[in-house]
């Protein structure tokens, strides 16, 4: 059996999870075996991560909230100065093109959406990701 089929089946709704929840034992041991994820040092990354925000006077404005700051360490397997670097340039894209992200806001595409050309099918794929067709 492949390592991804013995976790939760990314497309049954049933055991699907969204919003605040904690994260169920089969996510648990994904997150340790794909991205690297100890919940016994996850504390001491952010923390870590936090004091690397602080440390630089330009990054004063980047959200401190775990919730916010765990996405980078995941997308980089929890390796530090990797996750450092992404937010860093994530803050450089930030205020170098801020109209870009300015006119990203759903708000701001009320015309495209109307014309209902767009959908997030109801099922994840096999790697449990979400999949948004336009």
């Amino acid at each position: 059996m492949e390592e991804r089929e013995k976790f939760e089946n990314g497309l049954d709704l049933e055991n699907f999870q969204t919003g605040d929840e904690e994260l169920s034992n089969g996510w648990i041991k994904r997150a340790k075996i794909e991205l690297n994820e100890d919940p016994d040092k996850l504390e001491d990354e952010l923390t870590d991560l936090k004091k690397f925000l602080d440390s630089r006077e330009d990054f004063e404005n980047i959200p401190r909230e775990e919730k916010f700051l765990i996405k980078f360490l995941r997308a980089k397997s929890h390796e530090m100065p990797r996750a450092e670097e992404m937010i860093s340039r994530y803050w450089t894209s930030r205020s170098k093109f801020k109209e870009n992200f300015k006119n990203s806001l759903p708000s701001a595409c009320t015309e495209t959406f109307s014309h209902q050309i767009q959908t997030v099918l109801l099922h994840r794929d096999m790697q449990a990701r979400r999949v948004f067709i336009f």
